[in-house]
């Protein structure tokens, strides 16, 4: 069940003798429209493929547990780099405003109209 307050945890190290790393994300946050979406694209960002998701919503507020490896076009395959820029991705797209709140300010300001003469 997701929590009230947002947490982000990453965790990953190599899986077999081949070098794979697969990385495990726990994601807790406000839910909002376009909150997959920006999941998706940052991990894609990354090159990282998503092999398992768990997700829960409650009252607002989503959970999601997920776990990502490297594509073949990645590159990086050292684990400590792929989570510290997992975390820093995701950080950011639980950091930002969704598309309501972006609007809400703009919809609350009175607009100005002059009387025709």
């Amino acid at each position: 069940m997701p929590s009230e307050s947002n947490e982000l945890i990453v965790e990953g190290e190599p899986v077999s003798e081949t070098g794979l790393v697969m990385i495990r994300v726990a994601l807790c946050c406000d839910d909002r429209p376009d909150l997959m979406a920006d999941l998706k694209q940052a991990l894609e960002t990354l090159k990282l493929r998503t092999i398992k998701v768990e997700m829960s919503t409650l009252g607002g507020r989503m959970k999601n547990d997920f776990w990502v490896v490297p594509r073949d076009d990645c590159g990086e395959h050292d684990p400590e780099v792929l989570k510290k820029g997992v975390q820093e991705a995701l950080q950011a797209v639980m950091e930002k405003p969704g598309r309501g709140e972006l609007l809400q300010g703009k919809l609350n300001k009175k607009q100005r109209v002059t009387p025709a003469e």
